[in-house]
């Protein structure tokens, strides 16, 4: 009997045990208030990151795992994300139920998180893969084989994508990546006293700085440097200030100089974001190749606006007013849409007064739309000149971009953090941004174009003769440039112009009706 009864306490006490842990383990999994969490206790003061996101209603944990009911640090901390925006744990953050699963499923896609813009057009021109289905993740999982396209893009080119982490780097680099938070969260998290009680939190944004479109858009096309009137020049340091080379440098400390900005720019400050569309830059869901698949703005969407009457089931429109805080959609009111009907809902029609709403400021701009009945819009022959053939004045050019491969060298790459034989090292040269060459574009439209040469040499040591693999192309990308300006060029300026045709820096010249091109370089 005395055993009997020992054992039924000694089952009740690990029943009670199991029970306690069962409550805890289900309290602690749910989602707490912010009064109940210990977070504040030692953190005791935290700005605001957004009016959206009070710390009082949403607390730390919300965003920031971690044990909220443990008053020890190490208890508290662990499991505890420094970055929310980070898309591997992203679910349990920004992506879970009833915060923004939908845009966290569209994010993922993209071509900011997947790459594989970039990473088709390498295996397409260097391996002559046709359509590849490989992005950021196959390579994470696959690794690069013995591609030495994909070798260059994990230790060049993969810095910029948004499934990259942003703890392991520093200075500049650790700006770039971080999933939600690459976009959409500015300043930084830093002490306002040296009590370690109060802190002021990265503020959390729909209005996306310039600055942060930067991070990323300062390589390749170039196209947020140059809207804003900064040509990447040669690495000579030319002009030069006195006796040394120009003092004007970029991350990397590349030279630059200062050309025309962007007419959207320099008249208005408009942001990125008040011609792009959340879609057109988050994606849509689908997996595109490339950025014009999933871009939605267009000149014609404000230049040439559609609109359509919204009422109160028109939610997209109104949601998105909602989350501005700065544009308001009365009743009666008529909005742009873009391309994909995705509702432009700063670009307002009311009776025959048209309105531009600045998303930062709320900022109303009278606007015009174009008018089509001028002759310089209707000349035959015209038909598929896209509005950049004309109005972009500018392109960042670069005819010989030529690396060096070491095999014997290691080199740190973007994915893994690791380091592994193989080094490369990238030349520019012949850098020139006037008269963009025209071409045919894949929907059959005239487009600028900007070439990119491309050259790779390898050796086994730093002391051989680099050796052409016979990786050598030039490639013509077509592009809007951001660099428009109100006035276009002039009928000679294209018709006249052999480089706008696609004949290089030369003469072109008519006897007798035919037509004689002389090349400033020697093409023999």
């Amino acid at each position: 009997m005395y055993y009997s009864n020992k054992y039924i306490l000694a089952s009740l006490f690990l029943v009670t045990v199991l029970v306690v842990w069962l409550i805890w383990k289900v309290e602690r999994n749910k989602t707490p208030l912010s009064s109940k969490e210990k977070c504040l206790d030692c953190h005791k003061q935290v700005t605001d990151p957004s009016k959206s996101h009070p710390v009082e209603a949403f607390g730390c944990y919300q965003c920031h795992l971690g044990n909220p009911y443990s008053t020890d640090k190490a208890s508290a901390h662990y499991g505890m994300i420094r970055n929310p925006g980070d898309l591997e744990i992203v679910a349990k953050t920004c992506g879970k139920a009833k915060c923004h699963p939908e845009q966290i499923q569209r994010i993922s896609r993209s071509l900011m998180a997947t790459n594989r813009g970039i990473i088709g057009t390498l295996l397409e021109r260097w391996e002559n893969r046709d359509n590849p289905d490989i992005d950021v993740l196959y390579i994470k999982t696959n690794g690069t084989g013995k591609s030495l396209a994909l070798d260059l893009y994990v230790k060049m080119c993969a810095g910029c994508h948004l499934w990259q982490k942003r703890e392991p780097h520093k200075g500049w680099p650790k700006n770039r990546g971080g999933g939600c938070s690459a976009c959409h969260t500015v300043g930084k998290f830093n002490k306002l006293k040296k009590t370690n009680t109060e802190y002021n939190h990265p503020r959390i944004s729909t209005i996306i700085p310039v600055e942060n479109c930067l991070r990323c858009h300062n390589r390749s096309a170039r196209m947020g440097l140059s809207y804003l009137g900064i040509y990447e020049s040669s690495g000579y340091g030319t002009p030069f200030h006195g006796s040394s080379p120009s003092e004007k440098r970029l991350t990397g400390r590349r030279f630059y100089m200062n050309l025309p900005a962007d007419v959207h720019w320099k008249k208005h400050q408009l942001l990125c974001i008040d011609c792009h569309t959340g879609k057109g830059l988050m994606g849509d869901g689908n997996r595109y190749n490339h950025f014009e698949e999933q871009v939605e703005i267009t000149c014609e969407a404000c230049h040439l606006p559609q609109f359509r009457l919204i009422d109160d089931t028109d939610a997209a429109a109104r949601k998105l007013a909602s989350s501005n805080g700065k544009i308001m959609l009365p009743k009666n009111i008529s909005i742009a849409h873009a391309k994909k009907n995705s509702p432009l809902y700063n670009l307002q029609r009311k009776n025959k007064s048209i309105n531009f709403f600045m998303k930062k400021s709320g900022k109303e701009i009278k606007f015009t739309p174009l008018d089509t009945t001028r002759a310089y819009h209707n000349l035959r022959g015209h038909e598929r000149l896209r509005c950049q053939a004309c109005h972009s004045r500018w392109m960042p050019q670069c005819y010989g971009c030529h690396y060096v491969y070491t095999k014997s060298e290691k080199q740190k790459d973007w994915i893994w953090g690791k380091k592994s034989l193989g080094r490369w090292k990238e030349f520019r040269y012949f850098i020139r941004f006037e008269n963009p060459t025209l071409g045919v574009d894949f929907d059959n439209t005239i487009m600028p174009f900007s070439p990119c040469q491309v050259l790779v040499r390898t050796r086994k040591t730093a002391s051989d003769r680099p050796v052409p693999t016979g990786t050598k192309h030039m490639i013509m990308s077509a592009f809007d440039p951001h660099t428009t300006l109100k006035e276009s060029r002039s009928c000679i300026d294209c018709h006249r112009n052999p480089k706008t045709l696609g004949l290089g820096e030369g003469t072109l010249t008519r006897k007798t009706g035919k037509w004689t091109f002389s090349s400033v370089f020697d093409t023999s």
